[in-house]
């Protein structure tokens, strides 16, 4: 029972994460287009070249974190995919047996 419950809270912290740089992503990425596209005023700085470095800093943070959780997303995916795995399978290997309807005396 305790091995199951702690199986349970590694897939909500995966969860959690993956949902956190999702958010940070997004959010960040939001900011930018907002500033840039929808002329809403969200970063006031004194300097126009501070806001251009705070926009560069929000768009590459931004990448990185949806990047981070889509890769997140596809190793949980692989992970938990239906194949079996190869060493829980009981099927023979697929190798010759030298028992079967061979005789070398007549051979």
């Amino acid at each position: 029972m305790l091995f199951l419950l702690r199986s349970n809270m590694i897939l909500y912290y995966r969860l959690f994460f993956i949902a956190l740089f999702l958010l940070l992503g997004s959010s960040a990425v939001g900011i930018v287009v907002l500033e840039n596209y929808a002329d809403i005023k969200i970063i006031i700085t004194e300097s126009e070249l501070d806001k251009e470095i705070l926009h560069i800093t929000l768009s590459t943070m931004g990448a990185f974190g949806i990047a981070t959780g889509l890769i997140m997303i596809f190793l949980m995916r692989e992970r938990r995919s239906s194949d079996p795995d190869r060493r829980q399978s009981s099927a023979p290997a697929k190798l010759t047996d030298r028992r079967i309807n061979i005789d070398r005396r007549t051979a």
